[in-house]
């Protein structure tokens, strides 16, 4: 665990003078730093010196700032070693360990020397100074307040730094904490390398982190008490480690954190030695050197940062350094260096494989800089390009279904009738009634010789299209279909809808085909909503470049006043419209899910199928469904099923072993014939090695696959659970199996459950028979994130709103509140923070931003 934080001059001046670590020949502290330097610092920490540079007294008298014990005094970066390093090095007594964790603090604490800055004002204008002259008191503790093993250190960058000009000045830390993750990241892969020199096997711990791989789990988890603490702590919040924030658990710690005690070193030595014997530790310490490296350091840093960029421009344009340094280093981690890794970043950058901007903080990729401009050269290419369908717009009287249509409605008709350009927008906000005037443009198109091809990237969606008469397949299946582009005219409007849900690849794709088909294209979206999972933001690029696009601004989705208005309000002004809405606040999570269950168990039978509950994470989806299930009397009423529940993984991590763990499940979903699986097949992971892994199939048979030598696209990893299920549940489907018979989203209610099979009836009536032999991608459907709730809209919605969720934002509240028709609730931990939070939102970096920061130039 890594914890950053700020301290007051009064608490570091008190928190570190009682030391827990028990050493015979070294000191527990430490100056560091090239300010400590400049002081004369060396050596120990003492008391006196700490507390008053903390407090910002200079020799000689001066004080570097006002503001008494209150002040922020330095910031602590804490680096914590995995249990079982602390186990080995501190209950089996290898010191070796201790030195390798003392490197690998100092390779991390250059890192933060690196981003000492402090602001300077010149004919007032302010900038940053990167003085990287830092005075950093560093401790080493070996006890955790809970009494186990655990060796950390503390490196305290005190709130000063010395100018080039030799002036002393106090620090901005804001680039310090950026750098955070990136430093804790060098820190970890320093000492899995570290101990793997000295013959230690490393593995992949519970939350992702190096371990020696002689210890157990269990050995870990009884060393880890504290740990345990924290983890129930966010439990009852309704969060992990893994999903919730920094800030969300080193408020965690904070809150259950106990009061520093005082050990007898030796007494808790032998009390670990002794609980260790009753857990089955026993003594490892290796005594054969490292193997000698099969493959160079060079090749492995090159491995480590391919994967790095393949994973991260799956779902970004452009990213940032940080990031893939971080990433690099998880790959790498016990057999690279941090350095090797810098350099093989470095070494991309300068043979142009990725483009970096002039501040150094974003990177992107040739192939999205050249995915970009192509997209944008179609759409420019395409003006003008193509006779107009029709010279005006029929009047009313010869097409009845304009009479109905409002001004913007209207707009996206004659648009599409009458332009010139190959290539048009329609941005639409949320429930402005596109599908509508889509129905009547297409009626109108078809009295021309002309026919619409719907797309879209969701299955809701493509329903949706059906629904309003035009023929529709989701553009993923489009794109596989090799026919599929023989079959356009020029005669043929392609129209994909959530479009900005479409990555730039994906829409690229789309419009190279009907660009050499002599087609059309209609792309239809709402900006404001929720941005591709895919990299890139394609559908706001092009109107950004001036595609001629038609605005429907006016909903017609909301039928009560007030919501009405919020609605509207929810897209510019989101806090105005949260103060319209009836706002519910419950600081815990378990209480805010247990009012909201209970909300919808008050409800009528067909209120209930008219509601939605919306959450921000999957955690919170579970532990809300399992409270409305109880609610509802259906827990402890039902049958057991399998059920597939996938992990968010990329194609690149799909390819890598380390994504592997024995009890994990692989769903394929198209045929593979050299492992004798089928689409709708899964298989379990059995045993991981070095180059390959054994899973056994459905039938029972075992299949060696090896995920490099396939392309990642192909299956889905996650797990296989036990759930019950009841007669009239509210479920959805989680996958497509078209052999089965369902597609991803699709929504019923189980009927009868045999035996041998359940049967799902469909919101159309029709029955789909399933067996329990198999594994299902089901799931309720009372509550879901907002992601997977993509082209819903309901009577009710209850939206939780967690403040600490890193869903929470501006897209999600819009997109969230306009689903509702006459009645949207908010349920959230702190309505003053959400009114700042609802105008915030982290929207994608384009490839061509990198390049236009970078000094480079593009043509199209």
């Amino acid at each position: 665990m890594a914890l950053a934080r700020n301290i007051s001059a009064r608490h570091a001046a008190t928190y570190y003078e009682k030391d827990d670590y028990y050493t015979r020949d070294r000191s527990p502290s430490e100056w560091q730093g090239e300010g400590a330097r400049a002081l004369g610092l060396s050596g120990p920490v003492d008391r006196q010196t700490f507390a008053a540079l903390v407090e910002g007294r200079m020799s000689g008298g001066a004080t570097l700032h006002r503001g008494g014990g209150a002040r922020r005094g330095g910031t602590d970066f804490e680096f914590s070693a995995p249990k079982s390093f602390s186990i080995q090095a501190l209950v089996n007594g290898d010191r070796r360990l201790i030195d390798v964790h003392r490197s690998a603090v100092a390779i991390a604490r250059q890192r933060i020397e690196a981003t000492i800055a402090t602001r300077v004002t010149e004919r007032g204008t302010m900038r940053l100074e990167f003085t990287r002259s830092a005075v950093i008191g560093q401790f080493e503790h070996a006890t955790s307040r809970a009494g186990d093993p655990d060796l950390h250190s503390h490196v305290v960058v005190l709130n000063l730094t010395r100018r080039a000009d030799g002036q002393w000045r106090s620090i901005e830390n804001a680039e310090m904490f950026k750098e955070q993750r990136l430093m804790y990241e060098t820190y970890l892969s320093e000492l899995a390398k570290g101990a793997k020199d000295l013959g230690y096997g490393i593995t992949i711990g519970k939350h992702g982190n190096p371990e020696l791989a002689h210890i157990t789990r269990a050995q870990i988890e009884h060393f880890s008490r504290r740990s345990r603490e924290v983890e129930v702590k966010l439990e009852s919040e309704g969060m992990t480690r893994e999903t919730s924030t920094p800030a969300t658990k080193r408020r965690a710690a904070l809150s259950t954190r106990e009061a520093k005690k005082d050990y007898d070193q030796a007494a808790l030595l032998a009390e670990w030695i002794e609980r260790g014997q009753h857990v089955g530790l026993a003594q490892h310490v290796p005594t054969e050197g490292p193997p000698l490296p099969a493959v160079p350091e060079s090749e492995l840093a090159r491995e480590a940062v391919r994967f790095a960029i393949d994973h991260l421009s799956e779902r970004e344009a452009a990213f940032g350094r940080r990031d893939a340094l971080v990433k690099a280093l998880r790959a790498g981690r016990g057999a690279v260096t941090s350095q090797a890794i810098t350099a093989e970043l470095d070494r991309r950058i300068g043979a142009g494989d990725l483009v970096q901007d002039t501040a150094g903080q974003w990177l992107t990729t040739r192939t999205a800089i050249e995915a970009e401009e192509r997209l944008l050269t179609i759409e420019l290419q395409g003006r003008d390009a193509v006779p107009a369908i029709a010279m005006a717009v029929p009047r009313a009287a010869e097409a009845p279904a304009l009479s109905g249509l409002n001004d913007g409605q209207r707009s996206l008709v004659e648009l599409i009738l009458t332009t010139r350009h190959r290539i048009i927008g329609v941005n639409g906000l949320a429930g402005t009634g596109k599908t509508t005037a889509l129905t009547v443009a297409r009626d109108l198109t078809g009295r021309e010789g002309f026919e619409f091809v719907g797309l879209a990237p969701s299955h809701s969606a493509v329903r949706a299209l059906k629904k309003s008469g035009i023929e529709s397949q989701t553009v993923q299946r489009w794109l596989l279909d090799r026919d599929a582009e023989s079959r356009l005219t020029p005669r043929s409007v392609v129209v994909l809808d959530e479009a900005g849900l479409a990555g730039t690849v994906t829409l690229r794709a789309v419009l190279e085909r009907v660009e050499r088909a002599g087609a059309r294209a209609v792309l239809v979206g709402d900006v404001y909503q929720y941005e591709s999972v895919e990299a890139g933001r394609g559908f706001a690029q092009l109107q950004q470049q001036g595609m001629q696009t038609a605005e429907l601004s006016e909903m017609v989705r909301q039928r009560e006043p007030t919501l009405a208005k919020a609605a509207r309000l929810s897209v510019h002004e989101p806090a105005r419209a949260l103060r319209l809405l009836p706002v519910i606040e419950e600081k815990d999570a378990a209480a805010r899910h247990t009012r909201m269950a209970r909300d919808f168990g008050a409800l009528s039978p067909s209120d209930q199928a008219q509601t939605l509950l919306l959450t921000g994470s999957h955690e919170a989806r579970r532990d809300i469904n399992e409270r409305v299930r109880a609610e509802l009397g259906l827990a402890g009423s039902g049958e057991h099923i399998r059920v597939f529940s996938g992990l968010s993984l990329t194609a690149a991590q799909k390819k890598q072993l380390e994504s592997y763990q024995p009890g994990l499940a692989i769903r394929f979903e198209k045929d593979y014939r050299s492992l004798g699986a089928r689409r709708g097949d899964t298989a379990r992971v059995e045993r991981v090695f070095s180059d390959a892994m054994i899973v056994t199939l459905s039938d029972g048979t075992h299949r060696t696959m090896s995920p490099r030598r396939l392309s990642g696209k192909g299956w889905s990893v996650g797990v296989v659970e036990d759930i019950e299920v009841a007669a009239g549940e509210r479920v959805r489907f989680t996958g497509t199996n078209s052999d089965a018979g369902y597609r991803n989203r699709e929504q019923g209610v189980v009927g009868e459950i045999s035996a041998d099979a359940l049967t799902i009836r469909r919101s159309d009536g029709s029955n789909l028979k399933l067996g329990r032999d198999r594994v299902l991608s089901l799931d309720y459907s009372y509550a879901m994130t907002g992601h997977s709730a993509q082209g819903l809209d309901a009577s009710r919605v209850i939206l939780e709103k967690d403040t600490h969720s890193r869903t929470t934002g501006r897209r999600s509240f819009y997109t969230d509140v306009t689903r509702a028709r006459d009645m949207a609730v908010v349920v959230t931990d702190s309505s003053a923070r959400l009114a700042q939070l609802v105008h915030s939102d982290q929207t994608q970096l384009l490839a061509l931003d990198v390049v236009g920061s970078s000094g480079l130039t593009t043509e199209r």
